[in-house]
C-alpha cells in the first residue's frame, strides 16, 4: 500500500505542475503507522520529514522505528503542535474520507495555517466514484453524507466514520482558505484527490500545544 499511495501522490502532484523533490518540509497529516512517510522518507531523504495522527500507538510506534521522520499526536480538532508557516507541502491520504463535516471545516484553516504562503495542500476525498454506487440520491441532494461504518461501530468514535462528498462541496470547502490547483477524479485508487494552494493570508489563527 506504501509504494502505490506514494506513486499515487507524486502522480497528482505532476499534474498540480510539481515535483515531490522540490518541497522542502512536508506532513503527512493523519500518517498512521506511516507506511508511505517511510518509503517516501527514504526515497527524498533531503526532504524533511514530518508525520502526525491522532492516534497515539500509531505514534509510538513511528517514533520506534522510522527514523527519518520527525512525529506528533495531534487531538481530533485543531491547534497543531506547529509553528505558523511551517510546511511548504502538506498531504492527507484517506482522512478527509473518514471526517465529520465540522471536523473538515475545523482543519481546513488549521491546515492552512501550518502551511507556508505558495505551499500546496494534497487531500483525498470519498468522490462520486465511490458514492455514485452507494450514496448518490443523498450525497445529489444534500452535497455530503456523513455514515456509521459498520466495520468502525464500536472501535472508532463517531467523528470518524465515513464521509461521501459532491465535487462542488469539496471545492467549496478548500476555496474557502486556497486556491485549487487541480481535481482529479479517482486520483489515488476509488478516490479523487484534491490539489490547492495558499497563495493569501485567510487562516484562522490557533495557539500551538502538544499532546505528545
Amino acid at each position: 500500500m506504501g509504494q502505490r499511495t506514494s506513486e499515487d501522490l507524486q502522480a497528482a502532484l505532476l499534474q498540480a505542475g510539481s515535483r515531490l523533490e522540490s518541497f522542502r518540509v512536508v506532513l503527512d497529516f493523519g500518517c498512521g503507522c506511516g507506511r508511505t512517510l517511510m518509503r517516501l522518507s527514504r526515497q527524498f531523504p533531503e526532504i524533511e520529514w514530518h508525520g502526525t495522527d491522532v492516534d497515539a500507538e500509531s505514534i509510538q510506534w513511528c517514533r520506534s522505528n522510522i527514523g527519518t521522520a520527525a512525529f506528533s499526536l495531534n487531538y481530533p480538532l485543531p491547534p497543531l503542535p506547529y509553528q505558523d508557516s511551517t510546511f511548504d507541502l502538506i498531504y492527507g491520504i484517506s482522512v478527509f474520507t473518514h471526517l465529520s463535516r465540522e471536523c473538515q471545516l475545523a482543519w481546513i484553516p488549521e491546515l492552512c495555517r501550518v502551511l507556508r504562503r505558495g505551499g500546496l495542500l494534497l487531500l483525498t476525498f470519498h468522490g462520486e466514484h465511490v458514492w455514485k454506487a452507494l450514496e448518490a440520491e443523498a450525497v445529489e441532494r444534500e452535497g455530503f453524507v456523513f455514515r456509521a461504518s459498520n466495520k468502525l461501530r464500536g472501535i472508532m468514535p463517531g467523528w470518524y466514520q465515513t464521509a461521501f462528498e459532491s465535487k462542488e462541496c469539496i471545492i467549496s470547502l478548500l476555496s474557502s482558505h486556497l486556491s485549487i490547483v487541480t481535481y482529479i477524479p479517482g486520483g489515488f485508487g476509488d478516490q479523487d484527490v484534491a490539489v490547492a494552494r495558499r497563495d493569501h493570508s485567510g487562516a484562522l489563527q490557533f495557539g500551538t500545544q502538544d499532546p505528545g
